[in-house]
C-alpha cells in the first residue's frame, strides 16, 4: 500500500484536483476511482485485482483526511465470515483465531484478500454470488474450502465433522513442546 499512496501520477492528480478547489478527501476518492477503473480494465486478472488494493488504501486515507475513525472487523465469537467482499486490511486487522473460514459474493481467487487468506490457512469461497449476502447472522454454516462448498444450517452429522475438521486443523497448527 506505500508503493500505491507513493505513485507520482496518481498523486499529480489529487494535487491537480485541490488546485482546482476541490477538497483533499474528494480529491483523494475522485483520482483513486479513476486509478482504481484503469487498473480493474487491465485484461490480466491478477493485475486488475490490485484496483482492490488501491481502494483499501485510499479508503484508509479519506478516512484520516475526513476525521473518521478506522473501522475494524471485529469478531467476538469463531465464525465463518459471508461478506460482499474483503479489502487486504480486514483480514490483517481481524482476530484470525475467530475466523474460520470466508465466503464472499464477489471477489476473486486473484484478490489480495484471497492470496491473504491462503497465506494465513483460511478455508475461502470466493464468488459465490450476491444470495450468500441472504444468509441471516448467527446461522450455522460448513465450509470446505477445497471443494468450493458452503452447507447452510447442517445436519447434525455434517456439523459435527465440520467441527471434527477444525479441531484437528488447530491441532496441527499449534506448536509442539
Amino acid at each position: 500500500q506505500i508503493e500505491v499512496l507513493s505513485d507520482r501520477g496518481l498523486l499529480d492528480e489529487i494535487l491537480g484536483y485541490i488546485a482546482t478547489g476541490t477538497g483533499a478527501a474528494a480529491a483523494v476518492e475522485r483520482a483513486a476511482g479513476i486509478y482504481a477503473a484503469k487498473i480493474r480494465s487491465i485484461p490480466d486478472e491478477y493485475l486488475a485485482q490490485r484496483a482492490g488494493d488501491i481502494q483499501d488504501a485510499f479508503r484508509r486515507v479519506v478516512d484520516i483526511l475526513d476525521g473518521r475513525p478506522r473501522e475494524r472487523l471485529v469478531l467476538t465469537e469463531p465464525c465463518i465470515l459471508l461478506a460482499d467482499e474483503l479489502l487486504p486490511s480486514d483480514l490483517i486487522s481481524v482476530d484470525r483465531s475467530l475466523l474460520l473460514g470466508i465466503v464472499t459474493a464477489g471477489g476473486s481467487t486473484q484478490s489480495h484478500a484471497s492470496i491473504i487468506a491462503r497465506t494465513f490457512g483460511i478455508p475461502a469461497i470466493v464468488l459465490a454470488g450476491p444470495e450468500i449476502l441472504s444468509v441471516a447472522d448467527g446461522t450455522s454454516c460448513g465450509l470446505d474450502g477445497a471443494l468450493g462448498q458452503i452447507i447452510i444450517d447442517p445436519d447434525e452429522a455434517t456439523y459435527a465433522r465440520c467441527a471434527h475438521r477444525i479441531h484437528l486443523s488447530r491441532r496441527r497448527s499449534q506448536p509442539r513442546a
